[in-house]
């Protein structure tokens, strides 16, 4: 998972065997607190990374894996950190791509500014929205062509937890379909047409009292958004999704037991494509697999630290749509959860990673967690 651990053997305890002929490997890559393996030093060296190696099980990608180093300035006063990346991905359904991201704070930490861009080609499989499209159940398979790029920024309200903020994106999207039974132009889901142009504003009010990014232990993120595609802006049609994300965290045991807790609910309006409506995104289900013009889903999870540096996680999860010709009528409901471990990689960074396997109706699947499963950088 990390080419690091090649430089030196972990004991069954997760303690460092090094190698007595030099001390580089101990000075760099050990916590002179517990003589455990840790990234902290790396990370705060001038370049330093974490050179992810990502295997890629999502089930609606099939097989692969993603080249991703993780960049961390982590500031000597304390606060949020600074993070970077770039990366390469592909997998055995040839969706591949090239891709960014930025996320620093600046003006003692009161302005967050976050950036990406990347160009994709993403193979992905359409169930329908609602009832579905095909008495048989089977999808229909399509490819998503696109390049994209987006900017946002966000002010922190005084001494408070409350942010305000604002995003622009941009996306040139080459849609096409596998299956010619489904042509563009009789089809209520595809929008506008095969090619399609996201120019969008993205106001936001965010409450974040998280004590840590990475791994939080306490705190709550709540987060309002409107994503509004413009055509004034460039955009090929008027459409808005409304999202409100709750992530909650608490430890039950301190030190040891600790509870998290998520809640979305998105609802679209307008003539979007399909691709671009809701989903419900959740271990255990494939990505895109069940949209709606409206989701919900809710997410638990329960850590316990049985050693300063490992942990166990046990998750469970529900999630539905529906479609707003006949709310709560054709929508479709699904449930999923799993299994997994962690171990603190960066101490100094309250960083944790690990595995998870969970398990949903279309089967199960492998993800690994940077940080928390509900990432907010």
């Amino acid at each position: 998972m990390i080419s690091a651990l090649q430089a030196g053997d972990l004991s069954s305890d997760g303690a460092v065997e090094k190698d007595q002929s030099s001390g580089k490997f101990g000075d760099k890559f050990v916590d002179p607190e517990d003589g455990r393996f840790d990234l902290s030093k790396v990370l705060d060296e001038p370049l330093g990374f974490v050179p992810l190696i990502i295997p890629i099980t999502e089930p609606a990608l099939g097989g692969g894996a993603a080249v991703v180093p993780v960049f961390i300035d982590q500031p000597d006063g304390g606060g949020r950190p600074n993070i970077a990346g770039a990366g390469v991905l592909r997998t055995s359904n040839d969706t591949e791509g090239a891709f960014g991201f930025y996320s620093g704070y600046f003006l003692d930490q009161k302005l967050h500014l976050n950036a990406g861009a990347g160009d994709m080609s993403i193979n992905l499989d359409f169930y329908g929205v609602g009832s579905g499209l095909r008495p048989d159940g089977q999808p229909f398979q399509y490819n998503l062509d696109t390049t994209f790029g987006m900017f946002g920024a966000e002010w922190k309200l005084g001494e408070s937890n409350w942010n305000l903020g604002l995003r622009y994106a941009y996306a040139e999207i080459a849609a096409s379909l596998a299956n010619p039974l489904l042509p563009p132009g009789g089809n209520p889901f595809w929008g506008n047409g095969i090619e399609y142009v996201v120019s969008s504003l993205r106001p936001t009010l965010l409450y974040d009292s998280r004590d840590n990014i990475f791994t939080p232990t306490t705190g709550v993120v709540s987060e309002l958004s409107v994503t509004a595609n413009l055509e004034g802006l460039g955009g090929d049609s008027n459409n808005q999704v409304v999202k409100w994300a709750n992530f909650w965290f608490h430890p039950l045991v301190d030190d040891c037991l600790f509870l998290g807790v998520k809640a979305e609910v998105e609802q679209s309006f307008g003539n979007l494509p399909f691709y671009m409506r809701p989903y419900v995104n959740l271990r255990g289900a494939p990505a895109a697999r069940y949209q709606g013009d409206g989701v919900v889903s809710a997410e638990a999870e329960l850590r316990w630290q049985l050693h300063p540096r490992w942990s166990l996680v046990g998750f469970a999860g529900f999630g539905a749509t529906w479609f707003d010709d006949h709310p709560w009528k054709s929508g479709v409901t699904t449930a999923t959860g799993g299994v997994g471990f962690r171990y603190l990689m960066a101490r100094r960074h309250g960083l944790h990673m690990g595995l998870d396997v969970a398990f949903g109706e279309e089967g199960s699947a492998v993800y690994v967690q940077f940080g928390s499963a509900w990432n907010r950088f």
